[in-house]
Order: structure tokens, then sequence, then C-alpha cells
């Protein structure tokens, strides 16, 4: 995805047409390596769900329920949400990390059991940054990978770049 030379106040999303169910027994992996020419931006890394269907543009409407990476003004954000009254924000937990404009930097999320407790850790270059537990998605939600970016200044053109991504889910008897 390079979402260059959009015009002002454009949004740019990827969504594969397909959802991985996780099963709560083995985990569910998303990664990508991202870069972006300036980290004034928003840009959005993770799995969403909205009952299967994708939005076309998270931005205008969230998702329902969400596990993702946001970026926010060079800081590189966490956040898992589920589509209730009691929390409509979700959890936000900052990294610790800044996305450096022009830098490769590889993003993860595990989704798994660990000690009986439904867990998404999050990954920063290869590290462990932080484990959310509260607001994911219940066992047998779909998600969907999903990449986005979206232009919220007048002046900037966002180009980021996406090596790869990566979604898997390990099944488990």
């Amino acid at each position: 995805l390079n979402g260059g030379d959009c015009v002002a106040l454009d949004n740019v999303v990827v969504s594969p047409n397909f959802t991985i169910t996780y099963d709560g027994k083995g985990d569910t992996y998303f990664e990508t390596r991202v870069r972006a020419n300036t980290v004034a931006e928003q840009i959005w890394m993770g799995f969403q769900s909205t009952s299967g269907v994708v939005l076309a543009d998270p931005f205008a409407a969230a998702p329902a329920d969400y596990i993702l990476f946001k970026i926010v003004a060079a800081d590189i954000k966490c956040q898992s949400s589920l589509a209730t009254a009691d929390t409509p924000a979700g959890t936000l937990t900052d990294t610790g990390v800044d996305l450096v404009a022009d830098t490769w930097t590889t993003l993860a999320i595990n989704i798994s059991q660990i000690r009986g407790v439904l867990t998404a850790q999050f990954y920063v270059d290869g590290d462990i940054k932080t484990e959310l537990t509260a607001n994911l998605p219940a066992v047998g939600t779909k998600l969907a990978p999903m990449l986005a970016v979206a232009q919220t200044s007048t002046d900037a053109t966002v180009t980021a770049d996406f090596d790869y991504c990566l979604v898997a889910s390990k099944r488990v008897d």
C-alpha cells in the first residue's frame, strides 16, 4: 500500500476480503513492516471486525471491535475496543516507542490464552511492549486484517509503505 499523492483529507484503507475466527485455543497473529514519510498522520494496523463486515473507512466510523496499533503524531500505541456502551473508546496504551520517519518498523500482535486469560500481546521490532486483556473481542469473533492511513492535515502528502502483511491462525485440537 502506498498512500502517497492523496488529495488532502483522503484516507487509504486495505483490508483483504477474508476473516479469521479466533477459536480461543491457538494463537492468532498479525505482523507488518511499515515506513512512513511523515509521522504526523494516523496509521492503523491490526485486526478489525464489524460482525464480519469490513468497513471501507475506519476513520469515518470506527469498527465495532478491533485489536490494532495506532500511530498518532509519531506515538506507536496499542488499542483494543468493543462496541459496548461502557467501553466506547476501548483501551489505549502507549508502547513507549515512536515511529521514526522514513525508517522501517515491524509491528506484530499475537492473540492467545495466557495463563487462562485471553491476551493480546503487542511487539515492536520483535520486542514485546505491552499486553492487553481488557476489551478484547470475544472468542468466535471474526477478525479481518487492516492497514489504513488517514491524511488529517491539508498540507501533507502521506506515503506509508507496508513491506508485507502476515496473518496466521494456529489451530489446536
